[in-house]
């Protein structure tokens, strides 16, 4: 694994009966690496942990988890659903739906994947959409699933729109993170 000392081989694995938290929601560097506890962390892990929470303290909250295949927004998924195994038992909300593609709570709170396009989430408002990989996505799908699901938005009380990526050249999640940066400290 890589460490802030450097890689490192993990060479066995002791149960501690411990617990720690892991928290680490901003980034004020230009290598957007960042260390949880030591460990090389990564973007989806923080933001999974983001989503199950409102998720918990919530109600009648529809999360939206895309990127350029489903299967990625599935993975994204499948960390929200590990961290809740992982909750301890007052704090689990009850569950309808429990499955690779969706999770649905009985809170009225529920998670969904798809991958971008015109269509993604149809028949659904997305209080929060969560798109990971933004630079990966093509421009004309991009503007396509930009264009849909961005609107959908503006009628909800309460929204959230997360974008996360790894840099893929000059494209439209470039821009993006220089209209950011520009923003930074403005009101």
């Amino acid at each position: 694994i890589k460490t802030i000392n450097g890689i490192s081989k993990v060479v066995s694995l002791e149960k501690t009966n411990i617990e720690e938290n892991m928290f680490d929601i901003e980034i004020d560097d230009d290598s957007h690496l960042y260390y949880s506890n030591g460990i090389l962390s990564h973007n989806t892990a923080t933001v999974s942990s983001y989503l199950l929470w409102e998720g918990i303290f919530r109600e009648n909250l529809t999360t939206g988890i895309a990127a350029q295949k489903a299967s990625t927004a599935r993975e994204v998924l499948s960390k929200i659903r590990q961290s809740f195994t992982l909750l301890p038992i007052w704090l689990i909300p009850g569950v309808t739906t429990f499955n690779k593609g969706r999770i649905d709570f009985e809170n009225g709170c529920k998670f969904l994947t798809d991958s971008t396009s015109i269509d993604s989430f149809r028949g659904y408002s997305c209080n929060i959409v969560y798109v990971d990989e933004c630079a990966y996505i093509k421009g004309t799908v991009w503007k396509e699933f930009t264009d849909a699901i961005l609107p959908t938005q503006a009628a909800l009380s309460f929204t959230k729109t997360i974008f996360s990526s790894t840099a893929n050249g000059f494209n439209h999640w470039y821009h993006i993170v220089q209209k950011a940066k520009k923003n930074i400290g403005k009101k």
